[in-house]
C-alpha cells in the first residue's frame, strides 16, 4: 500500500475522435490545465472485497450473526422470477439491453438536504443542459412459466434457525437461472405440493428441525420418482427410504484432523477448493448399494477419498453445506453445477466458455494515460470490457491533498482527462458501468461517521452501508444503513440511495459523448437492502457480488417493500457463476474471479495472475459459468497481460457484460 502524491495533471494529447468531440462541449467542460490532481498509482486503503480472503468475519467467506434471541418474523413463502437465458448471440432473443437512465426529469438535479455532506454544486455551468434521460421502470422480466421449476426449501426452528432464510436465499438466486421458483419453510410443506415442480432444493441447517421428522415432504420423495430432490447436508436420517429405496447406509460425520482434513472436491476430473478448517464435518457413508453414484468425492490431506455427493434414483445427497466457507474456485460451484442435472437444464447456446472483464474504480485520481493504455491493448486483443465510472470525487479532509479538501464534480474543468479516457475507452469497445456517486461517505457533524471505513476519499471508502476497521483485532464489522438510509428505512423507501444513484446520472449526462451506463456495481459490494433494490429498478443489472440478510422474505411480503424487517446483523454474501435473478428482482452478472492484488493486505494473502487462471479452469466445470475478473489500472499492465492470455489459453471467449 504506497501513499500518492499530489502532481500536476499532464495536458494528454486527444485522438482524433476525442479531439472532433471536444469541440461540441461547453467552455466550462473543457480541459483545465495546472489543477492539482492525485493520481492514483498505487493500492489504496480499502477493505479486500475485490477477492475473498479466509477471513470468519467476511460475510462473503461464511454467514454471520449470533442466535436469535427473540422470535424472528416468520418467513413468508416468495414466488420468484427466473432469469431470461440468452441465445448466445449478444442479445436475449434479439433484443439490446434496456437503458434504464435515470428516473428524474431532464432539468431536474438532486440536492441532497442530508447532513452527510457540505453539498456542492453539481454542474460548474449551472447554463449548460442536462440531456434527456430514460424513464424506464421495469428490467427485463422472465419468460412466463405456467408453474414454477423449482421448490427451495428451508429450516427455520431454533436459535439458529434463521440461517435457514439465508441459505434458502442463496438456492433460490441460483435457481433462478433456470427459471421461476418458490421459496418457502420445510413447516409450510403440504403433502403433495412437490408434485408440480421439476425439482425440490432442501437445505438442512438446523440439525433434527423441529416438525421435519412427521412432514409429508420425507414420504413424498419416494412418491413422485419424476421429481428431482436435492438434499443439502443435515436431517437426511429422518428419510426413513434412505438405505432400503436409495442404498445410501449413513455412517457419520467426519470432522477435520491434521491428516484427514477435506482440502479439495473432485468433480468431472477437476479439483475445486474447500476450505480445510470448516469444523461442521462431512457425512460419510457404508457401502453403497447398487444404482448409487458419487457425483463428487471429498480429498483428505492423505489423499484418500470418500463421496462429497451422490445420486440415487431421484434423489442427490451433499454431504455438507456447500454454501459456507467459499471462495473463488471453490466447491460451491460443484453445487452450482449439479442443479441443471436436477432441473434437467441444458446450457444456454453461444461459446461454451465465456470471460468477462472489469476495470475497476475509475475516477478523477486514476491515471488518464494508463486508462488508454489497458484499452488500446484490450482492442488489440479482440477483447471488449466493462469500466466502472465514480463521477464525483471528494476527499472530505484533504488525505491526499495536504490537508486540503477536494470536491469534484464531473463536469468540473479538472475532469476533463479523466472524461476523455472514458470516451476513448467507449471507442475501444468498453462499456460503462456505474459505481456509485462517489464511493465513499462522509458525515462532517458526526465525528463518528467521517470515515467509512478508512480515509472518507472516493474510491476508498463504502458509499452504502456503514463498515468499521477494528485496528485492534484487524478486522472488519459490517454494521448496516448508513443514517440517512437508516431513517429511509423506518419510512420504507430507498430515496437516499436512489437520488444518489441518480445525481451520478446527472453528472454523467453532462457530457453528451459518454454513453449513459446500464449496468451498476455497489462500492465496494457492500450495500444495504435499500440499494440493490434501488439499483435493480434503475438498471438493466447488476454487475457484482451482494449481501443478503435475514427478514428479507418478511420484508419483500410486505407492500411496499418493508425495509424494518430486515436484520443486519445476520447476513451472507454470494457470487454467482452464471447470470441470475436475485431476491432483489434483479438480474445478476456473474461475478466469479476477484481481482489481481500482487501483494498481501490486511493480513491476507496476494492474489496473482496465476491464482485467477488456476480458479478460471476450475469453472468450465460448471455449465454456463463464466469467468469473470477485474483489473485495476494503477497496476502495472502486465498482470493484465497474463490472465488475459492464460484464460485465451484455456478456451474461453471475452464478450462484452451487456450480452449476458
Amino acid at each position: 500500500m504506497r501513499a500518492n502524491t499530489n502532481i500536476l495533471r499532464r495536458q494528454l494529447l486527444l485522438g482524433a475522435a476525442a479531439g472532433l468531440a471536444q469541440s461540441t462541449l461547453p467552455s466550462s467542460l473543457k480541459a483545465q490545465d495546472g489543477a492539482p490532481r492525485p493520481i492514483k498509482t498505487g493500492p489504496r486503503k480499502e477493505p479486500p472485497t475485490h477477492m475473498i480472503p479466509k477471513d470468519k468475519s467476511n460475510p462473503f467467506f461464511k454467514i454471520q450473526g449470533g442466535p436469535q434471541t427473540q422470535p424472528a418474523p416468520v418467513p413468508k413463502r416468495l414466488d420468484g422470477e427466473g432469469v431470461e437465458r440468452g441465445n448466445g448471440d449478444g442479445n436475449r432473443n434479439g433484443k439490446s439491453p434496456k437503458d434504464k437512465g435515470a428516473m428524474l426529469a431532464p432539468d431536474r438535479l438532486i440536492e441532497e438536504a442530508s447532513t452527510s455532506e457540505a453539498y456542492q454544486g453539481l454542474i460548474e455551468n449551472a447554463a449548460f443542459t442536462i440531456p434527456a434521460l430514460s424513464v424506464e421502470d421495469d428490467i427485463e422480466t422472465a419468460q412466463a412459466t405456467t408453474t414454477p421449476l423449482t421448490l427451495v426449501l428451508f429450516d427455520t426452528s431454533g436459535q439458529w434457525g434463521w440461517m435457514g432464510e439465508i441459505y434458502g436465499i442463496m438456492i433460490a438466486n441460483l435457481a433462478s437461472h433456470f427459471g421461476s421458483y418458490t421459496l418457502m419453510p420445510v413447516n409450510q410443506y403440504a403433502a403433495g405440493k412437490m408434485s408440480t415442480y421439476k425439482a425440490v432444493v432442501y437445505v438442512g441447517s438446523t440439525y433434527e428441525e423441529t416438525g421435519l421428522a412427521a412432514n409429508p415432504f420425507l414420504t413424498d420423495i419416494p412418491q413422485y420418482p419424476s421429481v428431482n430432490v436435492v438434499w443439502i447436508y443435515s436431517n437426511i436420517w429422518l428419510l426413513p427410504s434412505l438405505a432400503s429405496t436409495y442404498g445410501i447406509p449413513l455412517t457419520f460425520y467426519e470432522y477435520p484432523t491434521a491428516t484427514t482434513a477435506v482440502d479439495a472436491v473432485e468433480y468431472k476430473g477437476v479439483s475445486f477448493k474447500r476450505y480445510d478448517q470448516n469444523a461442521d464435518g462431512v457425512m460419510t457413508y457404508g457401502t453403497l448399494g447398487d444404482g448409487v453414484t458419487a457425483l463428487a468425492n471429498c480429498v483428505r490431506k492423505n489423499g484418500t477419498k470418500f463421496p462429497w455427493a451422490l445420486r440415487s434414483k431421484n434423489l442427490t445427497y451433499v454431504g455438507e453445506n456447500p454454501l459456507v466457507y467459499i471462495t473463488e474456485g471453490d466447491r460451491y460451484l460443484i453445487f452450482a453445477d449439479l442443479l441443471f442435472d436436477a432441473l434437467g437444464a441444458t446450457p444456454a447456446a453461444g461459446p461454451q466458455y465465456r470471460a468477462i472483464l472489469r476495470l475497476e474504480d475509475n475516477s478523477y485520481q486514476s491515471d488518464p494515460a494508463r486508462l488508454r493504455a489497458v484499452a488500446d491493448w484490450l482492442q488489440s486483443q479482440g477483447v471488449p470490457f466493462g469500466y466502472h465510472i465514480v463521477p464525483r470525487y471528494r476527499d472530505p479532509t484533504g488525505f491526499y491533498n495536504n490537508g486540503v479538501a477536494q470536491n469534484f464534480g464531473f463536469g468540473a474543468g479538472v475532469q476533463r482527462a479523466f472524461r476523455d479516457a472514458i470516451v476513448y475507452m467507449q471507442g475501444k469497445g468498453g462499456v460503462p458501468i456505474l459505481h456509485g456517486w462517489t464511493h465513499q461517505y462522509f458525515n462532517a457533524s458526526n465525528s463518528s461517521l467521517t470515515l467509512n471505513p478508512e480515509t472518507g476519499v472516493t474510491a476508498d471508502d463504502c458509499e452504502f452501508y456503514r463498515l468499521i476497521w477494528n485496528a485492534s483485532s484487524s478486522t472488519f464489522s459490517y454494521v448496516g444503513p448508513l443514517p440517512e438510509d437508516a431513517a429511509n428505512h423506518r419510512n420504507k423507501v430507498n430515496t437516499w440511495v436512489s437520488n444518489r444513484m441518480a445525481s451520478a446520472m446527472n453528472e454523467i449526462a453532462l457530457d453528451p459523448r459518454i454513453t449513459r451506463p446500464t449496468l451498476f456495481t455497489t462500492p465496494h459490494y457492500l450495500g444495504t437492502a435499500t440499494t440493490f433494490m434501488a439499483s435493480t429498478s434503475r438498471f438493466a443489472a447488476r454487475a457484482e457480488r451482494a449481501l443478503y440478510f435475514s427478514g428479507t422474505l418478511a420484508a419483500k411480503a410486505a407492500t411496499p417493500f418493508d425495509y424494518t424487517k430486515i436484520d443486519y446483523t445476520k447476513l451472507a454474501g454470494q457470487y454467482f457463476p452464471y447470470v441470475v435473478k436475485d431476491i432483489y428482482g434483479g438480474k445478476v452478472l456473474p461475478d466469479t474471479l476477484g481481482s489481481v492484488e500482487p501483494v498481501p493486505y490486511l493480513g491476507y494473502a496476494a492474489r496473482l495472475p496465476a491464482d485467477i487462471i488456476a480458479d478460471a479452469a476450475r469453472m468450465k466445470g460448471v455449465r454456463d459459468g463464466v469467468a469473470a475478473f477485474q483489473f485495476h489500472s494503477y497496476l502495472d499492465i502486465s498482470y493484465l497481460q497474463t490472465v488475459v492470455t492464460g484464460l485465451k489459453n484455456l478456451g474461453y471467449t471475452f464478450v462484452a457484460p451487456t450480452t449476458l
